[in-house]
């Protein structure tokens, strides 16, 4: 949304008054303010269409009896079958395995930066590279599993707002900035006591 777009701002506060009058909640300006700011990064259309799911099927649990903005932004995002897309990036990154160099043309950084922060978890959780270069028949079925549990729990965070969404690159430290911490004081020689 446009913050500086007023239609956008209009539109929205009108959606979010519409789920105060269905559930019997004032929206005051301080809390379309608050909403607004929470959910800017989302396309109006995308949250239009959330406080629609939610007006129209929502059940209140008592601990929220409002939707909170996580609550609109879970809704605005469209359904993903996580275990299905775990199958289908595990068929991906099996496909470029070279099992006669016992090899596979990803490692973490690439399927980081291409896949998402969510299949470089999954890719480590199964045993990465080595369980992708020795993969057998036999052993297939459980790393597949181990790959789309792992993906499936990355996926549960990011719906609930605890980890950035799954196709978001993950934040790895530069060449430089990496090997300054790895070198940390390597040849600093002795350190004094006070």
């Amino acid at each position: 949304m446009d913050y500086h777009n007023l239609d956008h701002r209009r539109l929205f506060a009108a959606g979010l008054t519409a789920l105060g009058v269905t559930f019997n909640r004032e929206v005051s300006r301080p809390m379309l303010s608050v909403y607004f700011d929470a959910l800017r990064d989302l396309p109006l259309a995308d949250v239009q269409s959330a406080i629609i799911r939610i007006r129209d099927g929502w059940t209140p649990q008592p601990n929220e009896m409002f939707p909170v903005p996580s609550t609109i932004r879970r809704h605005a995002q469209p359904y993903v079958d996580a275990a299905a897309e775990a199958g289908r990036l595990f068929d991906r990154i099996e496909a470029e395995t070279d099992r006669r160099t016992s090899a596979t043309a990803w490692g973490i950084v690439r399927i980081g930066s291409e896949l998402g922060w969510a299949a470089a978890e999954a890719f480590a959780a199964c045993g990465g590279s080595s369980a992708f270069g020795t993969l057998t028949d036999r052993d297939r079925p459980f790393t597949r599993r181990a790959f789309a549990d792992a993906y499936q729990r990355a996926h549960q965070a990011a719906a609930k707002g605890l980890a950035p969404p799954v196709r978001e690159p993950p934040l790895l430290p530069s060449d430089d900035a990496r090997l300054k911490r790895l070198t940390a004081g390597i040849g600093d020689g002795p350190r004094g006591t006070a």
